[in-house]
C-alpha cells in the first residue's frame, strides 16, 4: 500500500495531543474502587516482583471481543501454556455488553482477574490515583517498542496502570458487495467525500436497504458537530465547548441523514439488531478502526461479502476536520491484587512482543502500537489488506481525542438518553439540544468532583 512505513514513523505520536491532561486529571465516576490491603501503597512504594519461582501457578486472564478474538486470544494463551506448562491461564473471554459492570463488581470484591483488558475511560475512572493496578514500568515487560509519549495514554496520576494495545479512529466501514452492486460511489480510505456524495449514494438504494448504520447515533452527531467548531465537546478541564444552537446543527442534520435513507431511523435499529447488517441491508456501519478487521471476518464468513474502510463524510469540500473520535484501543492492565505479578507479566510481554504470541493475538485487535509487532505481523503477511487499511486510516484520520471522560457512563447515559428521546419522537430537537448542554455539563462537573 501507498503509505505502509512512513506512517509508522507518525503512529506513536498519534492522539497525544487533548488528553495527556484529561488522563491524570480529577475525580471520576464510579466511585474509585478500594484496593485489598495486600496490594500494598503506591506505586512508589512497590517493591520489584520476585523472579518466578518455577512452582505451579495459576493466573485469570479477562477480555472482551467477539468471537474472532476469542479464537486468536485463546490459541495465544495456549501457545504461552506450552512454553510455560507450570503457569495455568484461565481465560474469561466475554462481549462488550455488561463487562463494564463484571469488572466493576469484581473490583469492588478484589476478587478481579490478573490481567484485564481495560477500556480508555477505566482507569481514571477506577484509580484515578494510581494505586488500584500495577505500575506496569515496575514488571519485567518490554516498553521499548512503544511511543513513550504514547504510553502516557495508560498514565493515571503518573502511574503506567495500562499498556494501550493501539490506536483507534472513528470511521466508515462499507459493505463493498452491497455497494457495487446497487452501483454506488465510495472512496477509498485516504479518499475525500462529502455528506452530498454519501446523499446521492443512498438515491441508488432499493428500499429496506441503507448505505450505512450506527448503533451509538451520538458517535456519529458528535464527529458531524466538531467538523462545523473544530473543537471537542469538552475542554480538558471538563467545561462544555458546544452550544445548544450547535447540538441542535447536528441533532437536524442527522435526522436529514434518516430522511434522505442514509440511515435507518431509531426503530429500525431497535428492531432490525445485527441481522439486517450480514444480510446487506444495513450495507455499512461506523466503527472503530480497531474493530473492523473481527468485524470483516465475520461478514465475510457469512456470505462471502467484503467489508472496507472509507473516510468519514465532511460537511463540505472547505470542512478543515474530519471530526472523527480518536482513543487508544483496548489496554492490558495487572491487578495489583495479583498473587503472581512475575507470571502474569510473562503473559503479558508474551502476547504484546513475542512473535509466536503477536502472530497468534493476529489483528482482531488492530494494529499494534509496538513497532516490534507491527514488524513481526509484516514480516507474517498478517498486516496487509483491510488490516493495514485500517492502520493508515486510523494516522491520516486527523480527528480530535475527545479524553476518557467523553466514554463514561455517566456521560453516555445523559446523551445517549437524551437522543433515544428525540429519535423516538418523546422531545423536539430544541429541546434535546438544551437539556444536552445543561446535563452533559452537569455530568462533566460529577465526574471532575465539582
Amino acid at each position: 500500500m501507498k503509505h505502509s512505513r512512513k506512517i509508522l514513523v507518525a503512529f506513536g505520536f498519534i492522539l497525544v495531543l487533548a488528553f495527556v491532561a484529561a488522563c491524570g486529571g480529577g475525580a471520576t465516576t464510579p466511585a474509585p474502587v478500594t484496593p485489598a490491603p495486600a496490594g500494598g501503597g503506591t506505586a512508589a512504594d512497590t517493591p520489584a516482583p520476585p523472579a518466578s519461582t518455577g512452582d505451579q501457578v495459576n493466573i485469570r486472564f479477562s477480555w472482551w471481543g467477539g468471537d474472532a478474538r476469542h479464537e486468536d486470544t485463546i490459541n495465544a494463551v495456549n501457545a504461552f501454556m506450552e512454553i510455560h506448562p507450570h503457569i495455568h491461564v484461565e481465560v474469561e473471554p466475554a462481549g462488550w455488553d455488561g463487562q463494564f459492570d463484571r469488572i466493576t463488581t469484581a473490583l469492588m470484591g478484589n476478587v478481579e482477574p490478573d490481567l484485564i483488558q481495560t477500556n480508555f475511560d477505566w482507569l481514571p475512572s477506577f484509580s484515578p490515583n494510581g494505586d488500584r493496578f500495577m505500575d506496569l514500568r515496575a514488571l519485567d515487560i518490554d516498553l521499548s517498542g512503544y511511543s513513550p509519549n504514547f504510553l502516557l495514554t495508560g498514565e493515571t496520576a503518573g502511574v503506567l496502570q495500562g499498556i494501550p494495545h493501539g490506536a483507534n479512529a472513528y470511521g466508515l466501514a462499507i459493505n463493498r458487495t452491497v455497494w457495487d452492486r446497487f452501483g454506488a460511489w465510495y472512496p477509498e480510505y485516504d479518499g475525500f467525500w462529502t455528506w452530498d456524495d454519501v446523499k446521492a449514494a443512498a438515491d441508488l438504494f432499493p428500499a429496506g436497504y441503507y448505505p450505512f448504520a450506527t448503533d451509538i447515533p451520538m458517535y456519529m452527531i458528535v464527529p458531524i458537530i466538531v467538523q462545523r467548531t473544530g473543537v471537542p465537546m469538552l475542554n480538558e478541564q471538563g467545561q462544555m465547548n458546544f452550544t445548544a444552537d450547535d447540538f441542535l446543527f447536528g441533532l437536524e442534520f442527522y435526522a436529514e441523514l434518516i430522511a434522505r435513507n442514509v440511515l435507518p431511523d431509531r426503530f429500525s435499529i431497535l428492531e432490525g439488531g445485527d441481522h439486517q447488517f450480514f444480510t446487506g441491508q444495513r450495507a455499512g456501519e461506523t466503527i472503530w478502526s480497531g474493530g473492523v478487521v473481527s468485524r470483516a471476518t465475520e461478514l465475510y464468513g457469512a456470505d462471502g461479502q467484503e467489508l472496507i474502510m472509507v473516510p468519514f463524510p465532511r460537511l463540505d469540500a472547505n470542512t478543515l476536520t474530519s471530526g472523527v473520535m480518536e482513543k487508544p484501543t483496548m489496554l492490558f492492565s495487572i491487578s495489583r491484587n495479583t498473587n503472581h505479578p512475575v507470571e502474569t507479566a510473562m503473559l503479558l510481554d508474551f502476547l504484546i512482543n513475542d512473535p509466536v504470541g503477536v502472530r497468534n493475538m493476529g489483528l482482531t485487535r488492530g494494529t499494534p502500537a509496538n513497532a516490534y509487532a507491527v514488524t513481526i505481523l509484516e514480516e507474517s503477511g498478517q498486516l496487509s489488506g483491510l488490516a493495514l487499511d485500517a492502520f493508515n486510516y486510523t494516522v491520516i484520520a486527523g480527528g480530535i481525542n475527545h479524553g476518557p471522560i467523553f466514554e463514561m457512563f455517566a456521560l453516555r447515559d445523559v446523551y445517549e438518553n437524551l437522543y433515544e428521546e428525540f429519535a423516538l419522537g418523546m422531545i423536539t430537537a430544541e429541546r434535546a439540544a438544551n437539556e444536552m448542554v445543561v446535563q452533559i455539563q452537569e455530568a462533566a462537573d460529577r465526574v471532575m468532583g465539582r
